[in-house]
């Protein structure tokens, strides 16, 4: 399992809390009204050009970025002001599903963008706002030395470093520090110096989320389905979950060492004061095949996936992953990045 092929920006918003996206979408705008330095962009150009890289919270964070620049703008610049806005996913992703959804008054020029994240998307200093919510977690590819059998880090028996050896869990956070370099060498040369980038993804501990939990389900039902010999040990034995969720000193260092970018607010969002409600499980369900169903298919085949969701949806309905007390665990961190000049 080489390059890892996972939609970002479908059904997140099913675990994102009520309180934690308004939190976030507040903390956007007062990060365009402090730090955008929005009279100096306008000087060389009337345009200003946004991308959102992963789509999970797409046309709610963008309509907030382009109204908070807009009242940035001064006011004799304020009619003549342009949008680009650039949607960002992998290129297997539906973006005709995307752009049938698009918001009829929109107040910008709508372009898709396919490709990873985890490499060049636009031309040098094309940009003055990133936002990106809920893809960084997702891993470009699997350490190697996970299914390698004479590795000390071979994660034999299991899909996700949850309840493996400190090998196993180091080769998931060396990946992820990969990933998130070359993610930020990527965005210091798109963006103008002075331009902004906003973050949200889990800074927490791993076994807090319960998607953690959903993906340790998933293991058991491999696990189970290779007791019976519907697949092979070499087969789950080289599938690992391509997800890491690093704590905050981590994602900090990573930051810190590549020092292409200042950081001006690590923030972790409050649990909401109105519990969330959790999820139906049809629809925790949907989000689930739609998000895990081509990844599981390119490494098992098509043939294994009804069962394996049948199994998994089983296993759900028995835990308590969709209870209301556990939705209410999860919790979001907000960073704000601004490039450092150049």
């Amino acid at each position: 399992m080489d390059t890892v092929q996972i939609p970002t920006n479908n059904g997140c918003g099913l675990l994102i809390q009520r309180g934690g996206s308004q939190t976030y979408m507040s903390l956007i705008s007062e990060a365009i009204e402090d730090k955008l330095d929005v009279d100096r962009f306008l000087a060389s150009s009337n345009s200003i050009n946004i991308a959102d890289l992963g789509c999970s919270l797409a046309f709610v964070a963008v309509k907030n970025i382009v109204e908070s620049v807009k009242r940035k703008t001064p006011d004799d610049k304020r009619e003549d002001i342009q949008f680009q806005v650039f949607f960002n996913d992998h290129v297997f992703n539906r973006f005709d599903k995307l752009f049938q959804s698009l918001p009829s008054n929109r107040q910008y020029f709508a372009a898709g963008v396919p490709g990873s994240i985890h490499g060049r998307l636009f031309p040098k200093g094309a940009l003055h706002f990133v936002n990106s919510s809920y893809a960084l977690y997702w891993l470009s590819k699997i350490p190697d030395e996970l299914v390698d059998k004479e590795s000390p880090s071979f994660n034999k028996g299991k899909i996700f470093y949850t309840n493996s050896c400190s090998k196993v869990v180091e080769a998931y956070a060396a990946q992820f520090a990969r990933d998130m370099e070359a993610f930020l060498n990527s965005r210091a040369e798109e963006l103008v110096s002075g331009g902004l980038m906003a973050l949200l993804l889990p800074c927490l501990e791993v076994k807090t989320y319960p998607l953690v939990e959903v993906v340790d389900l998933l293991g058991d039902c491999l696990t189970e389905m290779m007791n019976t010999g519907f697949v092979s040990e070499d087969k789950v034995d080289s599938f690992n979950f391509p997800r890491y969720n690093a704590n905050t000193n981590e994602i900090k260092d990573i930051i810190d060492r590549n020092d292409r970018f200042r950081i001006e607010k690590i923030q972790r969002l409050e649990p909401p004061t109105s519990p969330n409600k959790a999820p139906s499980i049809h629809k925790f369900m949907l989000f689930l095949q739609t998000s895990w169903e081509g990844m599981i298919t390119n490494h098992f085949g098509r043939e294994i996936v009804d069962q394996v969701f049948r199994l998994l949806r089983k296993k759900i309905e028995a835990s308590s992953v969709l209870n209301e007390a556990n939705m209410n665990t999860v919790s979001e961190c907000f960073i704000l990045l601004q490039k450092k000049a150049t």
